[in-house]
C-alpha cells in the first residue's frame, strides 16, 4: 500500500531544498513529536549514497534511526530513496502560487497502521515547515 502527504511551505525552492537535503538542518527539524531530536544525521546526499538519521527521545525512553539510500535527486524538483528494509519513497517540490508543495509519497509498513504512519510523516512535514518558515 503507498501513502501520500503533503504541505504547503512559503519559501523560495532554493530554502527549503537546502533545508531539506543538509544535515545541519535535518537536524534541526527532523522529528516525529516534539519529545524527540535528532542525535546524529549522517548525509551523503549523492544518487547512489547512503543517509542515517539517528532519533532519540527526550526522556530517553527510546531511540531510533531513519536510513536508506538515494535512488534518484533532480534538484529543486524531487528526491527518491530506498529505506533500509526496502520501502521506497519519493518526494517531489513543485513551485505553486501559494508557495512550494512537498509531497511525499511511500510505501507503508507492514507494521504499523495506516494512520500512525500518515500521522508521523505528516507530523514530521509540519515540523519542516516550521523550522524553513521561522
Amino acid at each position: 500500500m503507498t501513502l501520500k502527504v503533503a504541505i504547503i511551505v512559503n519559501e523560495s525552492i532554493e530554502k527549503v531544498w537546502e533545508s531539506w537535503t543538509e544535515a545541519d538542518h535535518i537536524s534541526e527539524w527532523y522529528n516525529p513529536s516534539d519529545s524527540w531530536y535528532v542525535s546524529d544525521a549522517q548525509i551523503d546526499f549523492k544518487e547512489g549514497k547512503k543517509f542515517n538519521i539517528k532519533m532519540s527521545a527526550m526522556d530517553k525512553s527510546g531511540k531510533g534511526s531513519f536510513q536508506g539510500v538515494y535512488t534518484k535527486i533532480d534538484t529543486h524538483k524531487k528526491i527518491g530513496f530506498t529505506l533500509e528494509d526496502g520501502r521506497k519513497v519519493l518526494v517531489k517540490f513543485e513551485d505553486t502560487p501559494e508557495g512550494i508543495l512537498i509531497t511525499e509519497q511511500f510505501e507503508a509498513s507492514p507494521h504499523q497502521s495506516r494512520d500512525v504512519q500518515d500521522q508521523s510523516w505528516q507530523t514530521i512535514l509540519r515540523s519542516f515547515k516550521n523550522y524553513v518558515e521561522n
